[in-house]
């Protein structure tokens, strides 16, 4: 019986292969798993470490050396009025009202800039605008938009070392917006800028920071410029606070990381 049996299931065994062989000899074949690789990508960004040079405001393939800050980046404050002259005038316009003086632009300095020697009649210098507007310029390459703003502030006038032009208001108004582009061409150009800017910027001599421009978060990446046309930019002078000579003052313009 142990023998029987034996047997028995060796020939079934056999059995069990014999008949399995023909399903794989009718040429059937089993699904092969889906298998895959990785290839890995590499690509990276810097921003400018040494600051961006300024550009004139009409001709973005053209720099603008004259108003440059020398800021270094990746965010920068790229450039400001190097100065602002508003002319030389009669003292007796001053004693009989408030009086508004428009900014003198670079072709007019010759004529009517105001005189640093009575003696040899030389000129300050210049205003420097470009193409008969000043501007400022703004470059964020940090990469997070995180957003950012500027501030102006506008100290006392000074004359001969004494205060002068108490109350006096330095006005940019109008300013326009733009942001450095491509054309189809690859050409540089400018477009539309995404900062918010106030219709007009009124500083007061001695006064404190006033907002000049703020870009939100998520805005405000790449080079940015606000720019005012020469006749949206005036100095009004208060009745009775001139006196002889020249009369100097600066504005400090602050770039913040921040959105305001």
């Amino acid at each position: 019986m142990n023998k029987i049996k034996a047997a028995t299931l060796l020939s079934t065994a056999i059995l069990g292969v014999s008949m399995a062989v023909p399903v794989f000899a009718a040429g059937t074949t089993t699904a092969t798993a889906t298998q895959s690789g990785q290839t890995h990508a590499y690509i990276s960004f810097h921003g400018k470490s040494d600051g961006t040079n300024p550009l004139d405001p009409s001709d973005p393939s053209t720099p603008d050396p004259g108003n440059s800050t020398g800021n270094p980046g990746p965010l920068s404050l790229d450039a400001v009025p190097n100065t602002l002259n508003f002319g030389d005038h009669e003292l007796s316009d001053t004693t009989v009202g408030d009086h508004t003086y428009a900014l003198v632009g670079n072709a007019d300095n010759a004529t009517s800039g105001a005189e640093k020697d009575s003696a040899t009649h030389e000129k300050d210098p210049a205003t420097t605008d470009v193409s008969g507007a000043v501007y400022t310029q703004v470059t964020d390459e940090r990469g997070t938009g995180a957003g950012w703003n500027v501030t102006a502030q506008l100290a006392k006038f000074q004359n001969d070392g004494a205060d002068t032009l108490d109350g006096a208001v330095m006005t940019f108004a109008s300013g326009k917006t733009q942001k450095l582009a491509t054309d189809a061409d690859g050409n540089l150009t400018w477009g539309t800028a995404d900062i918010t800017v106030p219709s007009a910027v009124s500083l007061t001599a001695g006064g404190g920071d006033t907002a000049v421009e703020n870009a939100a978060e998520g805005t405000g990446k790449g080079t940015q410029q606000q720019v005012w046309e020469n006749a949206n930019v005036n100095l009004k002078v208060i009745q009775d606070s001139a006196r002889p000579g020249n009369s100097t003052s600066t504005i400090t313009w602050t770039l913040n990381d921040t959105p305001a």
